[in-house]
């Protein structure tokens, strides 16, 4: 809430928010992202409350915003289930800023509290909050929706692709650690025994023209056949009546029938 003399805002919300994707400017460094935006355009409507004489009056208002620029970073965690975005330092210049109302009767208290410092203070910071609120939220709603596992199809195999840790974020590359187990569709997911996964390489810094280098681990390959073959998928049997096996052969088996 902001109280300005006898009148406090309050239900605060962005209508709007104008931003050109060539202004929008992704820095990655050790440990976190940094994410800067200019020239960016935004309303925001209220509702202000003012007592007047034995009644609670009420009016809209619509705060405006030009020309302005924010910034915050970004990292990462790993909840045990799924990444996380944690959004920090979140730092917000808002220019060219405007406060109206369609109401006659708080148009001059409307005109006194945009001429304040304390209001551009209040709305910088209501932005600021509601800006790492949304963007954590979205994130976070985003990443929900994506399936964890897919289906190999013609096979009966699905494969788990959940990341297992945080983004590793460096100035030069990002990356992400996936799961990688290979699990029978009908049976769904497990982990199969015995089977344990090796370090992989790190990001080759020669491959210079490649935007992603994505590396497979033995360990997806392993639970893949272990998989097949639990479904029966590579075994067969072989018996005396599907053979011949013959005196001359260099190892010399001679099967009894």
């Amino acid at each position: 809430l902001f109280r300005s003399g006898d009148m406090t805002l309050k239900d605060i919300k962005i209508n709007e928010m104008k931003l050109n994707t060539n202004d929008v400017f992704i820095t990655p460094h050790f440990g976190f992202i940094n994410l800067t935006a200019k020239n960016f355009s935004l309303s925001v409507s209220m509702v202000a409350t003012k007592k007047v004489l034995l009644l609670n009056f009420e009016a809209d208002l619509l705060a405006t915003a030009a020309n302005s620029s924010f910034n915050f970073l970004m990292t990462t965690y790993f909840n045990g289930k799924q990444l996380e975005l944690d959004v920090s330092n979140v730092t917000v210049d808002l220019v060219d800023t405007n406060l109206t109302t369609n109401s006659s009767l708080a148009k001059e208290e409307v005109l006194s509290m945009s001429l304040s410092g304390e209001f551009k203070k209040f709305f910088t910071e209501a932005i600021e909050k509601t800006l790492e609120t949304n963007v954590e939220r979205t994130f976070k709603i985003v990443r929900g929706e994506m399936p964890n596992q897919i289906e190999n199809p013609g096979t009966p195999l699905s494969v788990d692709y959940s990341e297992t840790q945080s983004l590793v974020i460096t100035p030069t590359h990002i990356t992400a650690f996936l799961n990688g187990t290979y699990f029978l569709t009908a049976k769904g997911y497990e982990v199969p025994p015995g089977i344990f996964s090796g370090p992989l390489p790190d990001y080759d810094s020669s491959a210079s023209t490649a935007a992603v280098q994505l590396y497979f681990n033995n360990y997806s390959f392993n639970t893949a056949l272990y998989q097949l073959w639990n479904a029966s998928y590579l075994q067969f049997k072989i018996s005396h009546t599907d053979i011949k096996i013959v005196e001359e052969t260099p190892f010399g088996l001679h099967p009894k029938v």
